[in-house]
């Protein structure tokens, strides 16, 4: 009887863990379980969701008490330490200028411009792909707004 008992909590268990679940994280509610990607927008919240908090905001970066350069890109702190907030690399520019990404350090940044400092963002990590870096841009270009 002990075996037996063994045998369907083991069978249970990895039947909670199968693939066919019904209820998924993933779900996207059709019915389906095919979950619909989440399409980067220039929108802050976007940016945040999909770039800033998986690649910035993480441990001995941009997150917890002493973010680098004293600039946390976690999520609802992010807009307050970056929009119309002096550079420490560059005190000519602003971290984020809005209207002007050309003229915002986060941008230098993440591009690798030459005439920045300190090695492109994220550091020590796959650079940001050319679609990322175009929705920052919009979203600076449509002068930052917090959504």
């Amino acid at each position: 009887m002990r075996l037996f008992l063994v045998f369907c909590l083991a069978l249970f268990v990895l039947a909670g863990c199968s693939e066919s679940d019904p209820v998924s994280a993933n779900d996207d509610g059709n019915g389906d379980n095919n979950p619909t990607p989440v399409q980067l927008e220039p929108t802050l919240s976007s940016i945040q969701q999909l770039i800033f908090s998986p690649k910035c905001a993480t441990s001995g970066c941009h997150a917890g008490g002493s973010p680098a350069q004293g600039m946390s890109l976690e999520g609802g702190s992010t807009r307050n330490n970056t929009v119309n907030v002096s550079s420490i690399g560059r005190s000519d520019l602003l971290r984020i200028a809005p209207g002007d990404p050309d003229a915002s350090y986060l941008v230098k940044k993440v591009q690798g411009d030459s005439d920045i400092s300190g090695g492109r963002m994220p550091l020590g990590r796959t650079a940001l792909s050319a679609d990322e870096i175009d929705a920052i841009r919009q979203w600076i270009l449509d002068g930052a707004p917090d959504n």
